[in-house]
């Protein structure tokens, strides 16, 4: 969705993924000039220092949520996890949430091994960014009618550009504005969901 969005706004900037720490951290260290995939309130409770930053319109909204696979226990709520090997990826900061309701919380260090594990029944739980886990589940060919979601929200993001200020970055954000509304107006936007198995109530 990001390279689209680029694509369509015309601009130069170059496009790196990184795993989200490091992406936090070369932005936070100046390194990057703006991160991708998520807004202001999200990079506060990261620790990144967001005075003054500017962001881009919102292209749509995902939240974290539980997921379990369908036939197994189910969680309507935080307590559901008492008790239940949960994965989360290194360094999230949903750590204190599951420990206050002693959940077994398993560290690992990719969204693609949380989702096989899951898969194969080595885990209760996990806890995604709604967006991650069904482009996750897209790329491993997985079944998405497997998992259930929980109706629990853990947190919620907008996703957006976010930039340090500058002459050039206010000129992408202005670029990507357009792009982004152009985006959202047409069928395209409709097509990367369908191609990433994202759920209708995402578009």
């Amino acid at each position: 969705m990001a390279e689209t969005i680029l694509k369509l706004s015309g601009t130069n900037f170059a496009f790196q993924i990184d795993p989200l720490r490091r992406a936090l951290r070369d932005f936070d260290e100046g390194r990057a000039d703006c991160i991708w995939a998520l807004d202001l309130p999200l990079l506060h409770k990261f620790g990144v220092r967001s005075e003054g930053l500017l962001q881009s319109l919102n292209v749509l909204t995902s939240t974290q949520r539980v997921y379990t696979l369908k036939g197994k226990v189910g969680t309507e709520g935080l307590e559901d996890l008492n008790g239940r090997t949960v994965g989360i990826l290194n360094g999230s900061s949903i750590i204190p949430e599951l420990e206050s309701v002693s959940a077994v919380i398993v560290p690992l260090s990719s969204q693609t091994t949380k989702v096989e594990m899951l898969y194969r029944g080595r885990l209760d739980a996990i806890t995604a960014w709604e967006l991650d886990i069904y482009a996750t589940i897209a790329a491993l060919a997985f079944d998405p009618d497997a998992i259930v979601v929980s109706p629990y929200i853990m947190r919620a993001s907008d996703i957006r550009f976010v930039c340090h200020p500058g002459l050039g970055t206010r000129l992408f954000l202005n670029q990507a504005d357009a792009a982004i509304r152009t985006l959202r107006s047409t069928s395209e936007f409709r097509a990367i969901a369908d191609r990433y198995g994202l759920p209708l109530a995402q578009r």
